[in-house]
């Protein structure tokens, strides 16, 4: 018996040697699989399955003193900015004696965000760490994007585990793979089951879905007195993206900034989240102010919130206004070029105390480009004699309409300067009103004119250029100089007459410029525009 017992127990240590060495050689096995893997393949994986994330993290300067993190409204311009670097961009003007890295990944949100900070390798220098936070990611329309799929995907491979187990669990899809009738029905349980709740005033509406429904029926007018279409479509959309009240303890993109704000600790980050700008006059003007509540009221908790966990919030929720909003029709965070620098002087002026004595304004007014509706200013006189709104500009003060960059000394037909454009600095003088200023109850058309100076009458690619645009409705009308003078390397006088359409005092301005996409320059001199 007791021989028996002890073959037995001879045999069950044999059994467990073999088993705990098949382990052994099993772990090595795989602990080799892995380096190769990583040395030899993961590269090549990581730019095949994550390439837009891999050339984030690679933009990253190791020796950064300030990242700026953010999604499209980084880096989204406008076809006529003269200036079309991103936001983080002309932060680092500010900071002139300090290594910026400015790092977009487009429909990015916190979620996405964090796996990008854990892989910048740390550093001995406290950065200063520029984190976006959209209002808009927020949101069910948001959380449950069809582009969450793609976005997950392309976080498995740099999250922190072996190189190799992520491969694995690439190729068993272990991510957010929900199909769309899956997601449009999760949609509409969150525009459903989410109930208003302690609001501070009487409201008809329970929920999202019963609020979109009640702004569709009654739809939105146009100025022919009809339903329109758009407007209606548009207004249900700010519903659906703005209309929501945050839960604090539910919302994935809190516990996605809080595991952000836990790893700005670990590395000793200035952790800093930038609240972009919403378009609140476009919310206003088609919802009204009850949605305006929602957003600045969810905005103002998120910066309670964040505040008292020692982050340092700066609150840009309103500081863009709506004509430098690149979508009209889109609710989207994209800027034009003096939204972008709104933004961006905001967070540097705000993030000056990590950073005594680097703050600068001298670098950065090289690029100031001013696209402010012109209200009362000494370039122009108002003729209420003659009923008409006028504007003229002889370029001999200290401001301009457009650029100074597009003043020269160099030609003039009365004083010393002129305005001038050609290729590289195209646009040239601009005149950029606000239609809703003019004292006239209507606009019926405009009168351009002034003194012109062509080195290339053949050209067609110098004009004289009318925009605007409203909601529903643009106009972009160009005049080729070449029709309108006679003579090159002269001065010539010019006139252009032009009908403004009924909608005109719709739009939020109205442009009239010189553009040259040709070689050679063209001057514009004792510029005159006439609104009737």
């Amino acid at each position: 018996m007791i021989f028996r017992l002890y073959t037995f127990n001879f045999k069950l240590v044999i059994l467990v040697k073999k088993i705990a060495l098949r382990i052994i050689v099993l772990i090595v096995l795989l602990i080799g699989m892995n380096v190769i893997y990583s040395k030899f393949f993961y590269e090549d994986d990581l730019k095949k399955h994550s390439l837009n994330m891999f050339n984030s993290i690679q933009s990253i300067k190791p020796e950064s003193d300030i990242i700026y993190l953010g999604e499209s409204s980084n880096s989204t311009y406008s076809k006529h900015d003269k200036d079309k670097r991103t936001l983080g961009e002309f932060v680092s003007d500010y900071y002139p004696t300090l290594i910026t890295s400015s790092v977009t990944k487009k429909a990015a949100h916190a979620g996405i965000f964090k796996h990008i900070l854990s892989n910048i390798p740390e550093s001995p220098k406290k950065r200063t760490v520029i984190v976006t936070l959209n209002l808009r990611s927020f949101s069910a329309s948001w959380i449950y994007s069809k582009l969450e799929t793609a976005l997950q995907k392309e976080v498995i491979l740099i999250q922190n585990r072996p190189d190799l187990l992520n491969r694995a669990l690439l190729s068993f899809k272990d991510y957010d793979v929900l199909k769309e009738k899956e997601r449009v029905k999760l949609l509409f349980n969150a525009w459903t089951n989410e109930r208003y709740h302690d609001l501070p005033f009487e409201f008809p509406y329970k929920n999202i879905k019963e609020w979109d429904k009640a702004k569709a029926l009654i739809g939105i007018k146009g100025l022919n007195g009809k339903l329109s279409k758009k407007k209606t479509s548009l207004a249900c959309n700010y519903i659906k993206r703005y209309a929501f009240q945050i839960d604090f303890e539910n919302n994935p993109r809190i516990k996605d900034f809080n595991q952000i704000i836990q790893l700005g600790k670990e590395r000793n980050w200035n952790l800093v989240f930038n609240i972009v700008p919403e378009n609140l006059e476009k919310a206003d003007f088609l919802v009204g102010g009850k949605l305006t509540y929602f957003m600045k009221e969810n905005v103002k908790q998120l910066e309670n919130y964040f505040t008292k966990k020692g982050v340092l919030v700066v609150n840009n929720l309103s500081i863009v206004e709506d004509s430098e909003f690149r979508d009209q029709m889109l609710t989207t965070e994209h800027y034009a070029e003096k939204g972008r620098k709104s933004v961006a002087r905001s967070v540097a002026v705000a993030i000056e105390k990590f950073h005594q004595e680097k703050f600068s304004e001298t670098n950065f007014k090289q690029f100031v480009y001013d696209y402010k509706p012109i209200q009362i200013d000494p370039f122009y006189t108002i003729s209420k004699s003659e009923g008409n709104w006028e504007f003229s500009n002889d370029f001999e003060g200290d401001k301009v309409w457009g650029s100074p960059k597009n003043v020269t000394s160099e030609k003039a037909f009365s004083g010393k300067k002129s305005g001038f454009a050609l290729k590289g600095s195209i646009y040239g003088p601009s005149l950029i009103v606000n239609p809703k200023l003019s004292p006239q109850e209507n606009l019926l058309g405009v009168i351009i004119k002034g003194k012109i100076f062509s080195e290339n009458l053949n050209s067609h690619k110098t004009k004289i250029v009318i925009q605007a645009k409203s909601l529903e409705n643009k106009i972009w009308k160009s005049f080729k100089v070449k029709n309108l003078i006679k003579h090159e390397k002269k001065w010539c006088d010019f006139t252009v007459t032009y009908q403004l359409p009924s909608w005109i005092k719709e739009s939020k301005e109205v442009r009239i410029y010189l553009l040259n996409e040709s070689k050679e320059k063209c001057y514009l001199d004792d510029f005159k525009v006439i609104f009737y």
